[in-house]
């Protein structure tokens, strides 16, 4: 009996136990609360591959993106662009950032936002570059993996970002921290080889 009583005991301590890590864990991840953004581009669908003409081997000019289902309360909104498979042998981390844009431009109250192709009065931060602006993708054939993927991602905002100068997507994810209502996401892919 003092046993089975003992058992009871450990499995109402150890549940309570798990029960309170969860609520924990829960706070500690606040990106799971977003809301869902909807970001497109005319230009491609997600997962599948960018047109030349947004890319190094053309025209070298941003896409037109669409973002929609905007949450009420959004005071500005924020669009980063990477890349995610960069070789080692060239970037230690493995990214190159194309474009950073922060404040993009929107109807308060309305819930889509568009940017149109080859965009420039923008306020734009740094790409990996360290060039204000957009910078298409450029994949270096002759590493592999041949083909990127690039994250296209948004942020609607309940504040409005500024910074003295222009920031790196680092310091644009920096500042965002806290502020986050609602996040979307597109990749696009490119490959040199195929093109």
């Amino acid at each position: 009996m003092k046993y089975l009583v003992l058992g009871v005991l450990a499995v109402i301590i150890l549940g309570g136990g798990y029960f309170f890590y969860g609520l924990l864990k829960s706070s500690e991840s606040p990106s799971q609360k977003y809301m869902q953004l909807t970001i497109t581009s005319s230009a491609f669908k997600n997962n599948e591959s960018i047109p030349a003409k947004y890319t190094c081997d053309a025209e070298n000019i941003s896409p037109p993106i669409t973002i929609s289902d905007i949450p009420e309360g959004t005071v500005s909104l924020a669009l980063l662009m990477r890349d995610a498979d960069v070789p080692k042998a060239l970037q230690p981390e493995g990214t190159f950032d194309h474009l950073v844009v922060y404040s993009i431009p929107f109807t308060p109250g309305g819930t889509e936002a568009q940017i149109p192709e080859g965009a420039q009065a923008l306020p734009f931060g740094l790409n990996g570059s360290g060039k204000e602006g957009y910078i298409g993708p450029c994949p270096p054939p002759e590493y592999e993996p041949s083909k990127h993927r690039y994250f296209f991602k948004v942020y609607a905002l309940g504040t409005e970002l500024s910074f003295l100068a222009p920031p790196t997507l680092e310091e644009v994810k920096k500042a965002m921290e806290g502020y986050v209502l609602a996040s979307g996401e597109l990749i696009g892919t490119y490959d040199r080889k195929e093109n």
